[in-house]
């Protein structure tokens, strides 16, 4: 019989119920218990009960020593990534999970620490660390990779506590992007210079205001390696609607409704190692499969855009471009923001051939994600609800469109030039208005 608590004698209680019904009790104190346990079994007669309690404390004894034999997160991280097809996550959401976990768990001195001994403060400082090392998306996604093995501890009743619920918000640096950049003019010898890299600060906060998201589209629309790289219809898109960039490569010519001026987002593209660019049919969260009124200069490119292309051509056939045979797109392909050549574009290329083309025109700072938060500013700024413009987003939490996606450092400026309708209304209005959102059917 397992040993009581010091005091106890660990002598077993007997008490008779009912004819032919024994209760036998004990108080023990299990392995990893904090206090002592009254544990209970009952039988027919007295010794069967005895018997019975045995037996269940014998087994409760061997579960708690199992329970706290030191498991390393780097074991429980293994088991959660094989157990991953099975769940219910995503296939882009499993490789992003898998990626993270090599980058930033897998080597790292938290793969080697027991799941018991883990404290808030050593994930913090973890996550703190690879958020100054590799970005504060990074960070926040390995928490979500440690959470989930916590998780699986808790289910194993290895610990009951989830130490990453109490870790304080990350502190956000701009991550500098390495942009290579070639120098034509070369050296002494005349032979090129060798490549350059240059550090560029992306500010994933700030969102374009009125003014400077009409210059921007004004710049795309008529600049040749953006016209080279079919980017421009993927700018106007974003700019237009606030899509995600996978949501935008996925939408068909036959979503969008230019009569009725609507677009019916209804998927997403993604990358399958093994697999290549594929259309998921479900964006990233059900709030995601939404309908989004586009506004009336959205409708203008995009009728211009589908009526203008030459096939086989990169670019409006009014564009001093080269011919290219590379298949037919445009019209003639049934995705609005394809690829040169015409297929459906990987959302990370395409965010790539993006700052191809804001950099040179003096965006630097941007990528994809600033025309979200522009959208959300924007419309926050004209009057739009906070559920409206969640809508719009295909958020499925207002906070997390007022918390993340709007510009806050515009309130003082923007709530100060209210007070100019108190004597005069203004007549100004943004260039984008606010959206009619419904979600579908």
């Amino acid at each position: 019989m397992p040993a009581a608590l010091k005091g106890s004698e660990g002598r077993v209680k007997t008490t008779k119920l009912a004819p032919g019904r024994w209760r036998a009790r004990q108080r023990v104190a299990l392995p990893g218990m904090d206090t002592p346990k009254d544990v209970t079994a009952q039988g027919e007669t007295e010794a069967k009960a005895k018997a019975a309690l045995l037996e269940k404390i014998t087994a409760l004894t061997t579960a708690a020593t199992t329970a706290t034999k030191p498991v390393t997160v780097g074991e429980l991280l293994a088991d959660f990534l094989a157990d991953m097809p099975a769940s219910d996550l995503s296939v882009s959401t499993q490789q992003n999970y898998e990626g993270n976990a090599r980058r930033s768990i897998k080597g790292h001195e938290i793969a080697t620490r027991t799941i018991q001994s883990l404290t808030t403060g050593a994930v913090q400082k973890h996550l703190q660390g690879i958020a100054d090392d590799r970005g504060w998306r990074e960070a926040k996604m390995c928490k979500s990779v440690l959470s989930n093995v916590f998780k699986l501890a808790i289910e194993r009743e290895i610990i009951n506590k989830n130490v990453t619920l109490y870790c304080s918000p990350l502190k956000r640096h701009p991550k500098p992007v390495e942009d290579d950049t070639a120098d034509n003019q070369g050296n002494a010898e005349g032979k090129p210079k060798k490549r350059r890299k240059t550090k560029l600060i992306h500010d994933v906060k700030r969102a374009l205001t009125d003014a400077e998201l009409k210059a921007l589209l004004a710049k795309v629309k008529t600049d040749p390696r953006a016209l080279e790289l079919n980017v421009v219809p993927l700018v106007y898109v974003m700019a237009g609607t606030g899509c995600r960039i996978g949501e935008a490569c996925a939408l068909y010519w036959d979503e969008v409704d230019l009569e009725a001026g609507t677009a019916h987002i209804r998927a997403t593209a993604i990358y399958i190692k093994g697999v290549g660019v594929v259309r998921q049919e479900h964006t990233k969260t059900d709030a995601g499969m939404r309908d989004v009124k586009l506004p009336s200069w959205l409708v203008d490119y995009l009728t211009e855009h589908k009526t203008t292309l030459v096939p086989g051509t990169i670019g409006p056939g009014s564009a001093p471009n080269t011919p290219r045979q590379l298949g037919t797109w445009g019209e003639f392909s049934e995705y609005v923001c394809c690829s040169t050549e015409g297929t459906l574009r990987d959302p990370s290329t395409g965010g790539k051939r993006l700052r191809d083309v804001l950099v040179p025109l003096g965006y630097d700072w941007m990528t994809g994600h600033n025309f979200r938060k522009t959208m959300a500013t924007l419309l926050d700024e004209s009057g739009a609800t906070p559920r409206e413009v969640s809508a719009q987003l295909g958020h499925s939490k207002t906070s997390m469109t007022q918390d993340v996606y709007m510009d806050k450092r515009r309130d003082a400026v923007t709530v100060g030039s209210l007070l100019d309708g108190v004597v005069s209304p203004s007549t100004s209005s943004p260039i984008i208005l606010s959206a009619v959102v419904k979600q579908p059917a």
